[in-house]
């Protein structure tokens, strides 16, 4: 039996009077048997905050193809969740580069 199952079980009583033990959903993952407080998905969670801390603010917003590839050859890079937004990315200036190969 996994250590997470038992503790989250909640007792029905039926409209013909059989009592029933149901299992609570997760409110993180939204399976059974276990709950939010030890659900392996906040692990996850807490490795996004870790990996978001170490990423830096973008200083230009790059031109792609088709294939998604960025024009001037620099990698794919993730930007932190603060910065993911249209009106920061619209203050953003070119990346010189792409403009180069754009033309």
């Amino acid at each position: 039996m996994d250590s997470r199952q038992g503790f989250n079980m909640k007792r029905f009583k039926s409209s013909n009077g059989v009592v029933r033990l149901m299992a609570r959903k997760c409110g993180t993952c939204g399976e059974a048997g276990h709950d939010s407080r030890n659900c392996d998905e906040n692990d996850s969670n807490n490795d996004w905050k870790e990996i978001q801390k170490t990423l830096k603010k973008p200083k230009f917003i790059h031109i792609s193809d088709s294939k998604s590839i960025n024009r001037c050859g620099a990698s794919k890079e993730w930007w932190p969740e603060k910065y993911n937004s249209d009106e920061f990315a619209q203050t953003l200036p070119i990346c010189p580069a792409c403009l180069e190969a754009k033309q």
